[in-house]
């Protein structure tokens, strides 16, 4: 997705092993997973005392490295997806400074902070092109029927202990309550038949 011609890519790819199979022969996915309402605005907290904390502009010009969590969201803010960067708001809630952005945006920032020594490439690339409900929706164009059973969106244990937490919290906003809220999934198995 990230690297082709986005959507179209992936249908193209997804028609070309829809016609390579045999009937009854099976397509088996594990890649990287969008949340679900992908658009939707959510909350985050990042931790500012785990590094440099610059101005969003200074971010920028700084050594990923460096950075705290906060610090490197700003970085991504500017930087993510050849400059197209990700759009948000600071807001202090319950006196938590929180950025406010799309579930999405959150959701790919959260999967590549750590990958400091690639930081370039891995702003190149978007994790969550597309959700679970999307995957099934585009199979099922492509003619193949997702084996529900045997598919399914997770968040892997291991980075959510030692990518995630102490590093952030997520929110919803219900009146004018903060929700805490789990972390997104990080990856998907799709087992598509034909």
């Amino acid at each position: 997705w990230s690297y082709g011609g986005g959507d179209e890519t992936l249908r193209q790819y997804l028609a070309y092993k829809y016609a390579q199979l045999k009937p009854g022969g099976a397509l088996v996915i594990r890649d990287v997973i969008g949340p679900e309402q992908g658009d939707e605005m959510m909350y985050a907290w990042f931790n500012d005392a785990d590094g440099a904390t610059p101005t969003y502009d200074e971010a920028a010009q700084a050594d990923a490295h460096t950075l705290s969590t906060l610090g490197r969201f700003y970085k991504f803010a500017k930087e993510f997806f050849n400059g197209r960067g990700v759009e948000y708001a600071e807001e202090v809630i319950d006196g938590k400074k929180l950025i406010r952005a799309s579930r999405k945006d959150i959701a790919d920032f959260l999967g590549k902070k750590n990958y400091v020594d690639n930081w370039d490439s891995e702003l190149h690339e978007s994790f969550t092109h597309w959700s679970f409900g999307r995957w099934k929706e585009e199979l099922e164009r492509a003619g193949f029927t997702l084996d529900t059973a045997l598919s399914y969106a997770y968040t892997n244990d291991w980075i959510a202990e030692h990518h995630f937490k102490g590093t952030a919290e997520l929110f919803t906003k219900v009146g004018d309550k903060l929700v805490p809220e789990g972390w997104p999934p990080t990856n998907v198995i799709l087992v598509a038949r034909k």
